[in-house]
């Protein structure tokens, strides 16, 4: 029952890390590219609790997948549009690729051992960091969805007027699409794939 239940806090702890370095270096690039000169706004983007989705926190706990909470972005420009998009992919990415780095670090350091032998602190570090691969790559996934508010509606934001309007349009579909998703557990699976060939060692 501890062990669950200290399981349940360290999966918390990394969405809510995730969260955080997926949409903190997107409101910076925005406060950087935006020249409103707003300088309640700029002091506004480290109160890192406005990016943690409480929804999307559930969906983490329970599906290894979710989404955070964006900043309040003023779209004018398809230029500064494209940039929030990528740093939101760079970011998740970032945090996928330094984790699976240390997972395999730390499986290289492990063979052999019984477990046993190794540590109950070192055990819960590694589970630590495989939720932070997980729920990196979950939200990368969900990014891929054509909603408006997710990186991949910045992206079509930068191309297209028209096709931005027509995915807010069609909002409800799309989010109903996204659910059935995530009930299938399409997102984890892919995600467990995906770590699965990281895993070089």
């Amino acid at each position: 029952m501890l062990n669950q239940l200290i399981q349940l806090i360290l999966l918390v702890i990394a969405s809510i890390i995730v969260m955080i370095f997926h949409e903190f270096p997107k409101s910076i690039v925005y406060e950087i590219m935006s020249n409103h000169g707003n300088k309640t706004d700029k002091e506004n983007i480290f109160a890192l609790y406005q990016y943690i989705d409480p929804i999307g926190l559930i969906f983490c706990i329970t599906n290894m997948a979710g989404f955070s909470k964006p900043y309040v972005y003023r779209l004018n420009d398809k230029r500064l549009s494209k940039t929030l998009a990528i740093t939101g992919y760079f970011s998740l990415l970032s945090v996928f690729a330094i984790s699976m780095v240390m997972l395999n670090i730390m499986n290289f350091r492990f063979q052999g051992l019984s477990i046993n032998d190794i540590s109950l602190a070192s055990n819960y570090g590694y589970t630590f960091i495989l939720y932070l691969a997980s729920i990196s790559m979950g939200m990368f996934l969900i990014n891929l969805f054509p909603i408006a508010t997710f990186d991949m509606g910045l992206l079509i934001a930068s191309k297209s007027t028209d096709k931005f309007y027509f995915i807010i349009s069609n909002d409800y579909f799309i989010k109903v699409f996204l659910i059935l998703f995530l009930l299938f557990n399409i997102f984890s699976n892919v995600t467990f794939l995906i770590i699965n060939f990281c895993m070089f060692i």
